[in-house]
């Protein structure tokens, strides 16, 4: 599709359930998603995934920024 959009801006936030659902799933695959919330997902565990996993249990907060951070990377990619 074709919007003539000039600029698409790409914006990531402190605390995203999205992120915090898709991290939550990166660590047991086997929790009940909807059907929305897994697309969702779906598109944010490669970034779940390329984050430093050793943070998760050092430093959850951190981790989690890090996650966001990398989905807002791979969101513009």
């Amino acid at each position: 599709l074709q919007f003539g959009t000039p600029l698409i801006l790409v914006m990531g936030h402190t605390n995203c359930g999205a992120v915090k659902a898709a991290r939550e799933y990166v660590n047991n695959p086997k929790i009940e998603l909807t059907d929305n919330l897994r697309e969702l997902v779906s598109r944010i565990t490669p970034s779940i995934r390329s984050t430093d996993s050793t943070l998760s249990q050092s430093n959850p907060d951190q981790h989690l920024d890090a996650c966001t951070w990398n989905n807002v990377k791979h969101s513009m990619s």
